[in-house]
């Protein structure tokens, strides 16, 4: 029986490890092939673009349509409050675009007034026909911002400027009571046809109603504080029945009851 001879101090269990653990190399301290393949695939799909067709433009069709669906409930479940109907004759409405239209309207304030289509038309065209062609531009595999500082720092820019000008215009926006007038309560359907009627009436000749309307009438800005719409509607059907002698004409030839009632329904809502 032969004796192996063994290394002073080696542990003979040592040796026994060695030959059960696989092996991770070809014998020359190299990766086998396959491995080695494996390796070179996987850093490949790695450093390899993202398709912008179909797979990128896939992903942003499902953002949009979960935000398409987010804006769908919003709607149905959450009323937005609306402003009245335009008043042409009002003159002390400011109008003002949407907040997300605002960098446009306060850029116009910097432009002459020949130079407004660059500012209303080429510009924005512009832009938005340099985002549809950025994909195929740029088309670079880094996608991490400081890898990308030409696009990084355009971006900066025109968010920057774009946010800047938004603040700039609100800031700007005049607050006056005339515009609260303007606006007034949130009326509904019958309210705002009753609206229409003192209009249409010219009622305003006589009486009015926040910053607007003329003196010879009572004010009636705050009318539905002293009068209800019983009182109110028997009281534009007769004036003189109520207050003897009162200059005011009575609306019932000229108005149907329905259209009296609207009338003192939105006159009851001043309040």
């Amino acid at each position: 029986m032969a004796i192996e001879e063994r290394e002073p101090g080696r542990d003979p269990n040592t040796a026994i490890r060695a030959a059960a653990r696989p092996r991770v190399d070809d014998g020359h301290g190299r990766p086998p092939a396959d491995a080695s393949a494996g390796l070179q695939a996987t850093r490949h799909r790695r450093e390899s673009p993202e398709p912008f067709f179909p797979d990128f433009l896939f992903k942003e069709a499902i953002v949009a349509l979960a935000a398409f669906i987010i804006l769908v409930l919003v709607v149905i479940y959450f009323r937005v409050p609306l402003e009245p109907v335009a008043d042409p004759t009002s003159s002390t409405y400011v109008p003002r675009p949407e907040w997300y239209f605002l960098f446009v309207f306060e850029l116009l304030k910097h432009v002459p007034g020949s130079q407004e289509p660059i500012a209303t038309t080429v510009l924005p065209v512009g832009f938005g026909a340099l985002l549809i062609l950025l994909p195929f531009i740029d088309r670079g595999p880094a996608r991490g911002a400081r890898r990308r500082p030409l696009a990084t720092t355009a971006a900066v820019v025109l968010l920057s400027g774009a946010a800047l000008l938004t603040v700039q215009a609100i800031r700007t926006t005049p607050h006056t009571g005339g515009e609260q007038a303007a606006v007034g309560p949130k009326l509904d359907p019958t309210q705002e046809a009753g609206r229409l009627l003192y209009q249409q009436m010219k009622c305003d000749a006589c009486h009015k109603i926040g910053a607007e309307g003329g003196a010879t009438g009572p004010e009636l800005t705050h009318v539905g504080t002293r009068r209800d719409a019983k009182w109110i509607h028997t009281f534009l059907e007769n004036p003189s029945a109520i207050v003897p002698k009162s200059p005011m004409p009575g609306y019932l030839d000229k108005l149907s009851h329905n259209e009296i009632e609207q009338m003192a329904q939105y006159l009851a809502a001043l309040k």
